[in-house]
């Protein structure tokens, strides 16, 4: 099966289950994208949630069924919305110059690589609250695992803060606390690189607010080293 449809398999029953998190509110539901160039040991990169997105339709069949209106799973224009966007985003002007300086300066940077959320349920227009993320956490956690048995990253660069990433790094590690292989500064943070099996994963600030000179910097030096 090609990673549209192993995905699938693994993780529509998790999204039922999701489903029926506070039925009643309409939260926006997220999976996870990637370009038609991505390629196992690649990068992938992580925020923390959508901040909203484009439909608040809480049923899987049709958030996974293709030509659906409410469809979010493989969508058509997957990734390729970001090249008219990615101006006018810290996360993702960051993630493009990481991008190019990691496999070179590509027109179609985005189709290179993959990009998901660690929580999938969130208010349209914020991050998901602390309640919520603990409500869905645990099937997050299933489903980021998942996400990465069949992208299979080589790295994975999570643009989230510790606060929001460590637990996910911990259910990744079997529900150990990952070992730490490096940290790098910059601009007065940090990023901090793990080692779970055979994937390299960088633990660093969302950019918003931040230098991105230096965060694009330190996140280059690191990716290319273990890519």
């Amino acid at each position: 099966m090609n990673i549209k449809e192993s995905l699938k398999a693994a993780i529509y029953p998790l999204y039922e289950e999701l489903a029926k998190i506070e039925q009643e509110k309409s939260y926006t539901t997220f999976c996870v994208q990637w370009g038609e160039k991505y390629q196992p040991g690649g990068m992938l990169f992580v925020g923390r949630a959508t901040y909203g997105w484009a439909v608040d339709d809480r049923d899987t069949e049709r958030l996974f069924t293709d030509g659906c209106e409410s469809q979010v799973f493989a969508r058509p224009d997957q990734m390729k919305w970001v090249e008219s966007y990615w101006k006018r985003s810290a996360f993702w002007r960051v993630i493009r110059n990481v991008t190019h300086g990691v496999i070179g300066p590509q027109p179609d940077w985005y189709e290179h690589i993959a990009w998901d959320n660690l929580y999938k349920l969130s208010p349209d227009g914020s991050n998901p609250s602390d309640a919520l993320c603990k409500k869905q956490e645990n099937l997050c956690f299933e489903i980021f695992q998942q996400e990465l048995s069949i992208l299979r990253p080589k790295v994975v660069i999570l643009l989230t803060g510790k606060y929001w990433n460590y637990d996910f790094l911990c259910s990744v590690n079997n529900d150990t606390a990952p070992a730490v292989l490096e940290e790098k500064n910059w601009a007065g943070y940090k990023a901090v690189v793990y080692k779970i099996g055979d994937t390299v994963f960088i633990g660093t600030e969302h950019p918003q607010g931040k230098s991105e000179a230096e965060h694009v910097a330190a996140l280059t030096e690191l990716a290319k080293k273990y890519i």
